[in-house]
């Protein structure tokens, strides 16, 4: 049942119709063509969707998506989608369920774990965070952003020893944009780890890109690494 509803359906309706092909002048026309003729294709349903949230209907896109749901409750695509748009509408707490459903299939999906990993921190389910963070990581080891991500949000905690590798990983192959995000970070993983040195190497790096240091972090830090490095006694 679900083939034919979700697939098989669609390939006698475009030969049937296919005298209609004039009228489908763009993807828009199709869709909402094959949602008419065949509403239980969860296909078609998730294509008029898209188009739907390409023209900035989200709540119409959000209940297109529910019914292809309700059609084929275990298309991914749908999920995901499902739930990235009820937190574009401001439904968080609906969309909690799908974005995990959607992770747990796709852990190393990028906007899902850093949506997900986002609305867990901001209620403070850090554990349940920190969960999402780590298995995104195991999916794509080597995935740039998924380490730069994970990295920051362990510094952010003040785990630095924890951000050190992760941040070390990813420094050579950040944007300018980013590199700065990182540096003082390193800097404190370096600090925890007893190497002054390379700790002040990272704290001048990050100097050079934003001389000002408007909030007096790396001159504090500065002090905090000569402290360590003046002689015991």
């Amino acid at each position: 049942m679900r083939g034919g509803a979700a697939g098989f359906g669609l390939r006698p309706l475009v030969a049937q119709h296919f005298r209609y092909l004039p009228v489908w002048r763009n993807n828009w026309n199709l869709h909402s063509y094959m949602v008419e003729r065949v509403p239980n294709s969860a296909r078609a349903q998730l294509g008029y969707a898209r188009q739907l949230a390409e023209r900035d209907d989200l709540e119409g896109a959000i209940a297109h998506l529910r019914q292809s749901l309700r059609i084929y409750p275990t298309r991914i695509e749908a999920v995901a989608r499902l739930g990235l748009l009820l937190v574009e509408v401001g439904r968080e707490d609906e969309a909690l369920d799908p974005l995990y459903r959607a992770h747990l299939a796709d852990p190393g999906r990028l906007e899902l774990t850093d949506v997900l990993a986002g609305i867990l921190t901001r209620r403070g389910e850090f554990e349940r965070a920190e969960a999402v963070l780590r298995r995104s990581l195991e999916a794509r080891p080597t995935f740039l952003w998924i380490q730069y991500d994970y990295g920051r949000w362990l510094a952010e905690r003040g785990r630095y020893r924890e951000a050190r590798p992760l941040l070390e990983q990813a420094l050579p192959r950040l944007p300018d944009a980013h590199r700065a995000r990182v540096l003082l970070p390193l800097a404190e993983g370096y600090l925890a780890a007893g190497d002054a040195g390379r700790a002040e190497a990272m704290v001048r790096a990050w100097l050079e890109v934003r001389p000002a240091d408007p909030d007096g972090a790396a001159a504090a830090l500065l002090e905090r690494i000569a402290a360590v490095r003046q002689p015991e006694g």
